[in-house]
């Protein structure tokens, strides 16, 4: 039998977090958490879960990156200002906390470009700083694979900041 209240009391603030750096925003969020508890709840019937936190955090930004893809698709992009606390910038003032604030939506669109693997595979490792090892097994993919999606993922977004810096030269 599972314990739901200790898997959530230990791993909850792991996964909101998870999902809300990819996204945000507060309640959308907390919303990826209640899909990824109930994927969570469907894989744990079919078979045992050794390690509830890796599980939830890529459950959490599974669901968080295909969130933002939709989000992205309806060309919509949505921004709460209550509540946010991430990313910080130590005693770099308002200047530094707003040019965080737009990389972290750069990046977020970027890896909304990407494919579903890649994205996965990107966001857990560099972002969420998930062993390789880790990522692989929840992802079903060997370690291997994993470092190829890795690197795919790196390469592509390298390549779109040299496209998009090159476009702004041009255009100046």
């Amino acid at each position: 039998m599972v314990d739901w209240q200790a898997i959530l009391a230990e791993h909850r603030t792991r996964m909101w977090r998870a999902a809300y750096r990819v996204l945000g925003h507060y309640d959308d969020a907390l919303d990826c958490c209640q899909e990824a508890l109930l994927d969570a709840h469907r894989l744990a019937a079919k078979e045992t879960v050794t390690d509830w936190g890796a599980l939830l955090t890529t459950l959490g930004t599974r669901r968080a990156i295909d969130r933002l893809r939709r989000r992205s698709s309806r060309r919509q992009i949505e921004v709460s200002l209550e509540n946010v606390s991430e990313p910080t910038v130590d005693d770099g003032g308002p200047n530094q906390r707003i040019e965080a604030a737009e990389l972290l939506e750069q990046v977020r669109r970027r890896v909304a470009a990407l494919p579903s693997k890649q994205a996965e595979t990107f966001w857990l490792v560099c972002i969420e700083g998930l062993p390789i090892d880790e990522v692989s097994r929840q992802l079903a993919i060997t370690p291997n694979r994993a470092r190829v999606l890795l690197h795919r993922a790196r390469a592509r977004l390298a390549n779109t900041l040299r496209r998009e810096k090159l476009t702004a030269r041009k255009k100046q």
